[in-house]
C-alpha cells in the first residue's frame, strides 16, 4: 500500500477557506494562541478599547465607528476588542492572530499589552514591524475637541 502525504496549508489559505464564517466583531482573544497553533489568521486592525465591562457601550462603539469611517476603513477591516482589565492581552498574540501592521489603543497603556516600550499619547510608535497609536479613552476624546484634532492628525498619518 502506499505512503501518506501530508500537506500543510499556510494560515492565509485556511483563512480564505473560512472567510464567510459568521464571526462576532467583539470576540475574546485566546492568549495561548501562537502562529503555529492558531487555525485562522485575520488581516484586521486591532482596536483595543478600555471598557469597564466585557463589551463596549453603544455610544463609544458608534463614536469609534465614525472615527474608522473617517479613516476610510470598512467594519470588516478592523476588530474592536473590549479590554476590561480582567484578562490580559499581549501584543504578540495581536500581531499573530490579526497579522497586524497597526494597533490602536484607546485608554490602554502600552505596558498593559506587554509592549516593552513606553510612549506618550498621540505618538505613532513602530515596533517589530507594527505601528502603535496610544490615545486617551474614547469617552475623553469624544468630549474634548482638542483631543479629537490630535487623534485625527495621527490617524491621517497612519491611514492617508
Amino acid at each position: 500500500m502506499g505512503q501518506t502525504e501530508k500537506t500543510i496549508l499556510p494560515f492565509s489559505v485556511i483563512a480564505g477557506l473560512y472567510k464567510n464564517v459568521l464571526v462576532s466583531s467583539e470576540q475574546e482573544i485566546d492568549n495561548t494562541a501562537t502562529p503555529s497553533t492558531s487555525l485562522m489568521q485575520e488581516k484586521k486592525i486591532p482596536v483595543l478599547v478600555r471598557s469597564h465591562e466585557s463589551v463596549i457601550p453603544p455610544q463609544q462603539k458608534n463614536f469609534l465607528a465614525s472615527i474608522m469611517t473617517a479613516c476610510k476603513l470598512q467594519e470588516n477591516e478592523y476588530i474592536t476588542i473590549a479590554v476590561d482589565g480582567k484578562e490580559s492581552v499581549d501584543y504578540l498574540t495581536l500581531k499573530a492572530r490579526y497579522e497586524a501592521r497597526f494597533v490602536l489603543l484607546f485608554g490602554i497603556e502600552p505596558s498593559s499589552i506587554q509592549l516593552p516600550i513606553q510612549f506618550p499619547y498621540f505618538q505613532i510608535q513602530s515596533f517589530q514591524g507594527c505601528q502603535y497609536l496610544c490615545a486617551p479613552s474614547l469617552e475623553l476624546i469624544e468630549q474634548d475637541k482638542s483631543l479629537k484634532v490630535q487623534l485625527w492628525q495621527c490617524l491621517k498619518k497612519i491611514f492617508p
